[in-house]
């Protein structure tokens, strides 16, 4: 439709019917998105059309919603919003999702209260995301804020505030401290496994954070052996191609290097690279990561992964600044 005609359409409705319109609007776009737009490009393309409705739904609420009769959690709490913000953060636009995060959590409290599940979950999110963007201690800071609340409305054992204390541990041990990092997700562990009901995928991804740690602890071999158990695991469930998985057979090859076998370590990295290309994209963060690895062991590609970072994530974002501090 020409941009003309859609004004026409849109200024000849009351709020309260464009709020349904794009609700309506929502659900379709919801129902359309495939799995296969979970990678770049046909993503960005999903993404484009979520952009568009996400700045309609912004505008509209920028009017006075109180006067109008207007339901101002209507965007926070529909489902795409959610979807779109999961998306932006999985095909590496981490600010992205961290800035549609705060949004969601702002819109969510003023409607629903600071303890309602649908804001905790988007605190959890925005949490997580500010800390993919760079910003450790804040995530820090926001995790351990809602780790209060969660143990105050859910229980110091449910799973969401489980999930939460997993989170905690894993930016402080982004922010300096794996010792910590390992024994706090170790203990996460530990009452996961004890509890009822509790996702498998939640269980995986926790002992992929503790063979992480536990390698950058300095006890590379445990971490590989882990890797290897859990790579069984994650072959099964999620399955070969997810993110996750992934994962796990780059930090096998990390590990196996680093606990003495260099070569196991560039072929099983080399290999993992051209998945990550294929799947995600070769911006992704995920895909640099390996890259990352791969500097170690091949120190000629550093200059290469520098410049990639620095157009990607900017001169000042962490992962740049380590990659820039590896040239000394």
């Amino acid at each position: 439709m020409h941009a003309l005609a859609q004004r026409s359409a849109l200024e000849s409705l009351t709020s309260v019917a464009l709020l349904d319109l794009l609700m309506t609007c929502g659900d379709a776009l919801l129902e359309a998105w495939p799995d296969a737009a979970r990678s770049r490009p046909s993503g960005n393309a999903f993404l484009a059309n979520g952009s568009v409705w996400t700045r309609h739904c912004a505008a509209l609420m920028r009017h006075d919603t109180a006067a109008d009769g207007l339901d101002t959690a209507a965007w926070a709490l529909h489902p795409l919003t959610a979807h779109i913000n999961s998306m932006l953060g999985e095909l590496g636009y981490a600010k992205d999702a961290w800035a549609v995060s705060a949004v969601r959590v702002s819109l969510a409290a003023a409607a629903l209260g600071d303890l309602h599940p649908t804001t905790l979950t988007a605190r959890y999110e925005a949490a997580y995301w500010q800390g993919e963007s760079g910003d450790f201690a804040g995530a820090i800071a926001a995790q351990q804020s809602l780790l209060t609340d969660q143990a105050r409305s859910l229980g110091a054992e449910h799973p969401n505030t489980l999930r939460t204390r997993g989170n905690l541990a894993y930016w402080r041990g982004h922010a300096g401290d794996p010792g910590r990092a390992a024994r706090e997700t170790s203990e996460v562990l530990s009452i996961l496994m004890r509890t009822p009901d509790i996702e498998e995928s939640t269980i995986l991804s926790t002992r992929h954070n503790l063979a992480h740690w536990r390698g950058l602890a300095g006890d590379p071999r445990a971490a590989a052996e882990e890797s290897a158990r859990l790579l069984v695991d994650a072959e099964r469930v999620p399955g070969p191609d997810h993110p996750d998985t992934l994962d796990t057979r780059r930090d096998l090859a990390h590990w196996r290097g680093l606990a003495g076998d260099p070569g196991a370590a560039v072929e099983g990295l080399d290999a993992v690279l051209a998945d990550y290309v294929r799947v995600l994209g070769a911006d992704h963060p995920d895909t640099m990561q390996v890259r990352e690895n791969l500097v170690h062991w091949r120190p000629q590609d550093l200059d290469a992964l520098l410049a990639d970072r620095t157009r990607v994530l900017g001169a000042d974002h962490p992962h740049t600044v380590r990659t820039r501090r590896m040239r000394q």
